[in-house]
């Protein structure tokens, strides 16, 4: 990956993040609320990218006064800018031909499961970067391992649309080596491609007036990124551990979902309102409810048990299950660790001596079969 920030910034921007953070391992997830070097805003947005009928690609890209840029091209790369770091940049190829992802993986490289970031690009760059996905360019150098981003990539943030991009330039680089890179559908992935923005941040509904395109529209099926975005899956099992965003629960198991059904009613109805979905579809209506794997929380339940998750895991022809979704302070191992919970975001910021701490964030990293806990300082505990 091309990056256009020199490396010294960027060592230099991760070294503070590490001195800043390192006294706040495995104390849970805080984001920054601001951001000196932007304002509050954060305007900056794109580019959303189409195919012309006529060749080459139509680019539309929001400015920092909100201003609607259309650009376009017949070159098959272009550059995202962050909007939360102006040093922040790099360049993105387009793959013209986008299939849908399996659902069914095997592996024997290490596996690194992140969730809930948000659009805080910075964060997770951190956070790969320090656990050797990715060098100072940015580049993939995790080889044949995998990477699951489970939902919610979507809602809270300022760098949603980067962040997409970041995950679909590094997609490509871990394939060229062997390895993979797996983005599942959240709950909030459903809202926001539906084109609901109750929980976005505000810059989102100011672009939607300032263009008069709405969120919906620049992430539909003719769009480069809603394309890809409708061939990720909602479950996936790697070797013998499920990943969902929300998690699987027993009205499930007893409608009688397979993975490969449920990957492709939520592909066909993603994109739709609630109400519409459930008029016309009854199966696709619970997918996307509170019981469906985008939203279900039942693990935290008074009335949730070792034996009950036992059964739904059999089901699932599954040894234990990574979940995001449900917050809780550290990535932490639940019901005889049958159930991984690693969705350790928090909207609260930080004052260390009067300085407003950057994020931080952990997630899971499973090697030689051995869980750990990581964090975007790269510090690594066993799970237990």
């Amino acid at each position: 990956m091309s990056i256009l920030v020199t490396n010294a910034k960027l060592s230099i921007y991760l070294l503070t993040t590490l001195f800043i953070v390192t006294t706040a391992f495995f104390s849970g997830c805080s984001k920054e609320d601001e951001d000196p070097d932007f304002s509050s805003d954060y305007p900056i947005d794109g580019p959303y990218v189409t195919a012309r009928e006529e060749g080459g690609w139509r680019l539309h890209s929001v400015s920092a006064d909100r201003r609607l840029a259309s650009e376009i091209t017949t070159e098959d790369q272009f550059t995202v800018q962050s909007a939360l770091k102006s040093d922040l940049s790099f360049r993105v190829d387009i793959r013209k031909d986008i299939d849908d992802e399996p659902a069914e993986y095997t592996t024997d490289g290490k596996i690194l499961a992140i969730s809930d970031l948000e659009g805080d690009l910075p964060l997770m760059i951190e956070l790969l970067y320090w656990n050797g996905v990715i060098n100072q360019d940015m580049d993939w150098v995790f080889g044949e391992g995998h990477l699951v981003v489970i939902g919610d990539v979507f809602d809270r943030g300022y760098d949603v649309t980067a962040m997409l991009w970041f995950i679909y330039q590094l997609e490509a680089e871990a394939e060229k080596d062997g390895g993979k890179v797996h983005l599942l559908m959240g709950n909030h992935e459903a809202l926001v491609m539906a084109g609901d923005l109750t929980w976005a941040r505000k810059k989102y509904l100011d672009l939607d007036l300032a263009t008069g395109i709405s969120t919906a529209e620049r992430l539909n099926g003719e769009t480069l990124l809603g394309r890809w975005l409708r061939s990720k899956n909602t479950i996936e099992r790697i070797n013998n551990v499920l990943f969902v965003h929300g998690g699987i629960g027993e009205e499930y198991v007893a409608k009688g979902f397979t993975v490969e059904n449920v990957n492709e009613l939520v592909r066909e109805n993603i994109g739709y309102r609630d109400n519409i979905i459930c008029a016309y579809d009854e199966e696709a209506c619970f997918l996307f409810g509170l019981d469906g794997p985008l939203w279900y929380n039942g693990y935290f339940a008074d009335d949730m048990t070792s034996a009950k998750v036992e059964n739904i895991l059999n089901y699932m022809e599954a040894e234990k299950m990574v979940i995001g979704h449900s917050k809780v302070e550290s990535v932490q191992s639940l019901f005889n660790n049958q159930i991984i919970a690693i969705d350790t975001h928090a909207d609260s910021k930080d004052d260390l001596n009067g300085v407003i701490s950057e994020s931080y964030c952990e997630g899971l990293l499973i090697e030689n079969g051995v869980y750990y806990k990581i964090n975007n300082l790269g510090n690594k505990g066993e799970l237990k």
